[in-house]
């Protein structure tokens, strides 16, 4: 049986593992956007909120790297919030740019294969963002009363409190946001 600290090192790997799936997923699926032509967009108030909200989970990251490196954590806990940042940072990016793209309806063997890696991404990020919103919500991973980073931060649960609800914000519209895309690129 896993011990405490086992336990711990074993749910940072596939953390690390999952933020790395995401983080790929995000790059190709900018890779197979460039494949297609690009035109320019039009955002919405919902898109620059969403945007906005993407400030909640990278500040919190941020905040759990200052406390990682001070108080000498492990460094794969530092590796976890690395990969989180990147992710939330490319799936950003990542979302902009199938947007903007048109798909075509090219009977191109190619256009076509791209067109099917694009879908599969988008659906992996509606169904990630939106299972990431679920755990976050409704199960209690990161208790802002008992975490760790609470020993450097004395008002850490202030801190969790501000920037949790820009986090779940940030997942159900990223998951609604790419959901819509998705729709939009059908053919």
């Amino acid at each position: 049986m896993l011990g405490g600290v086992e336990y711990l090192n074993a749910f940072m790997i596939c953390r690390i593992v999952y933020w790395s799936v995401l983080l790929s997923a995000a790059l190709v699926g900018y890779y197979v956007s460039c494949r297609f032509p690009s035109g320019p967009t039009s955002p919405s108030g919902f898109e620059y909120f969403v945007i906005f909200s993407s400030v909640g989970p990278a500040l919190q990251i941020l905040f759990t790297l200052v406390a990682t490196v001070q108080t000498n954590i492990s460094g794969i806990f530092l590796a976890e919030e690395i990969t989180n940042l990147l992710q939330v940072c490319t799936q950003v990016v990542s979302y902009a740019y199938a947007k903007s793209i048109r798909t075509r309806t090219d009977e191109n063997v190619d256009v076509k294969l791209h067109h099917s890696i694009l879908m599969g991404v988008l659906l992996h990020f509606v169904v990630c963002n939106f299972a990431l919103w679920v755990e976050d919500s409704f199960i209690e991973t990161w208790n802002s009363e008992t975490s760790w980073q609470k020993e450097y931060y004395d008002n850490w649960p202030v801190i969790y409190n501000i920037f949790n609800p820009l986090s779940l914000v940030f997942r159900f519209n990223s998951a609604l946001l790419f959901l819509n895309v998705l729709l939009d690129k059908r053919r």
